[in-house]
């Protein structure tokens, strides 16, 4: 192969941008938001446990509680504006394509 000629992506990548209309139906939309919800439940409950696994023993139960309660808010916070900036990103996209 040349370094002249042009890379060509794995043929699914090509596949899905030819079908890209614009569009996604519900069904795709809905299976996502399933997946990343049950990723992040799963995230959440494993921060939590991190915490537990440091701090565990060492301080008492209500401190670690409420470390553990902060640290979740913290990651609950982040998800939701990785989820924002998803959206705003694919919004902005969609105008683009109009």
């Amino acid at each position: 192969m040349r370094l002249s000629q042009p890379f060509k992506p794995w043929p699914p990548y090509e596949r899905i941008r030819a079908d890209d209309g614009g569009g996604e139906n519900g069904a795709e939309i809905m299976r996502e938001i399933i997946i990343y919800g049950i990723v992040g439940i799963s995230s959440l409950i494993l921060l939590a446990y991190t915490v537990h696994m440091f701090v565990g023993g060492l301080v008492s139960k209500e401190v670690e509680q409420a470390i553990m309660a902060v640290v979740v808010l913290i990651g609950a916070l982040a998800m939701g504006l990785m989820a924002w900036d998803v959206v705003k990103r694919r919004r902005a996209a969609g105008e683009q394509r109009d």
